[in-house]
């Protein structure tokens, strides 16, 4: 878990009463815990490790957490409290925001798929092939033109000038 929720007053309201010793090596355990989203392993020389302290005196520290119910060890392994309730949270949230996630996705292909399918209609329309011409009854587009210019009876043109300067069309 890269991030954590932490409130500031609920932890200095549950260490009072721990040295400023226990306190950092509390701090640095629940840190550790989170990183690694789970239980320590008890193992005294990788928790020292964690604390950055001598062996001694992270033994000592150990047992005073213990004593004053922040850690306890089960079955191999270091827990504190919170860590386990906060975890499931989290694991939760994200397989929640897996899922809406995953639905919105399946949403935003569904919409584009629509929206292809519309704009391939839109551009069939615009673009209806006339028949009569070649390739099985089909014609392009510069052909459909030419067609429809020689229908309406205007043809080609050319551009002279006039008298007045302004440019006229006429026909050849």
């Amino acid at each position: 878990m890269r991030w954590y929720k932490r409130d500031p007053d609920a932890f200095a309201f549950g260490t009072i009463g721990l040295t400023l010793q226990e306190v950092g090596a509390y701090t640095l355990i629940l840190d550790a815990m989170y990183s690694r989203s789970g239980p320590l392993p008890d193992d005294d020389i990788y928790l020292r490790t964690i604390v950055r302290c001598h062996g001694n005196r992270w033994r000592a520290i150990k047992r005073s957490l213990i004593l004053k119910g922040k850690i306890w060890i089960s079955r191999g392994n270091l827990y504190a409290k919170r860590v386990g309730k906060e975890l499931r949270n989290a694991r939760e949230k994200s397989k929640k925001a897996n899922e809406i996630n995953k639905n919105g996705q399946q949403n935003i292909e569904e919409r584009s798929n629509m929206k292809e399918e519309r704009a391939g209609a839109r551009r069939a329309a615009k673009f209806k092939t006339i028949k009569g011409g070649r390739d099985n009854g089909k014609i392009g587009a510069v052909e459909a033109c030419r067609n429809l210019i020689d229908r309406l009876g205007t043809g080609p043109v050319d551009y002279k000038p006039n008298i007045d300067d302004h440019w006229s069309i006429q026909k050849r």
